[in-house]
């Protein structure tokens, strides 16, 4: 298995130093790739330069499913494979019309990216889980070519068994974004060193042969890089 960064999770680090600064930590602590939530103003042809030179994989990449054709050049110059609606409201799976409306994003944006050989998928938050309902589950069922991306943070804090609903996915599950409950203010916990169930998460991924873990952070309290150190070192030995 190897091990990537959620870029979002340095954005702060990009904000003040710029993008290629989050590369360079990211390298530094020893991950092999990066998913992409917005690529800091480079042309894609300058980004794939700048994950050469730090010998990062674009493994993926997040964006609004009404955002994926204007970021084909970028899905096209790096290579990326995976792409992943990151956010839908509520309202967009419980309001019939609003959903057709986004099924038929989703299509679009399906058929845009498969001659690619690339997946569309979705990421799930907690207001997925609300209500007792399984809207993620609602949505693959609707659009059965969609792959799944599940936080198992948000699974957490919606109350759900994340190593169970993991297994439950089947061969939709493609990625795992890899996450501890936040702190209030305080900030996510090192992986491993928190409550969300990384042994049992991990188990499940070993089993189904994922070759990606992602790593997102909400809220990196403290040294970025020694956050990404430890928890890649955790990482390595669920």
């Amino acid at each position: 298995m190897k091990f990537a960064v959620q870029l979002y999770s340095l954005r702060k680090t990009a904000e003040k130093e710029g993008g290629e600064a989050a590369l360079k930590i990211v390298a530094a602590a020893g991950y092999d790739g990066v998913e992409f939530a917005g690529f800091y103003g480079y042309t894609p042809e300058e980004m794939r330069k700048l994950t050469e030179k730090y010998a990062l994989v674009p493994v993926s990449m997040h964006c609004g499913v009404k955002e994926v054709e204007q970021n084909l050049p970028y899905i096209d110059a790096l290579g990326i494979k995976n792409v992943f609606v990151a956010w839908a409201p509520k309202d967009a799976f419980d309001d019939e019309e609003k959903f057709r409306e986004m099924l038929a994003d989703f299509d679009k944006a399906h058929a845009l990216l498969a001659p690619r050989g690339v997946t569309v998928g979705y990421h799930n938050h907690a207001h997925e889980f609300e209500d007792g309902k399984d809207r993620m589950r609602q949505l693959f069922d609707a659009a059965p070519y969609l792959k799944a991306e599940p936080d198992v943070c948000w699974l957490t804090v919606a109350g759900k068994d994340a190593a169970a609903y993991l297994k439950g996915l089947g061969d939709k599950l493609t990625m795992v974004h890899v996450k501890e409950v936040a702190d209030g203010d305080k900030g996510e916990a090192v992986i491993g060193e928190g409550v969300v169930d990384m042994q049992g998460v991990f188990a499940v991924m070993k089993k189904k042969a994922l070759p990606w873990a992602v790593l997102e952070a909400e809220n990196i309290v403290g040294d970025t890089a020694e956050y990404l150190s430890r928890s890649l070192k955790n990482m390595k030995n669920l």
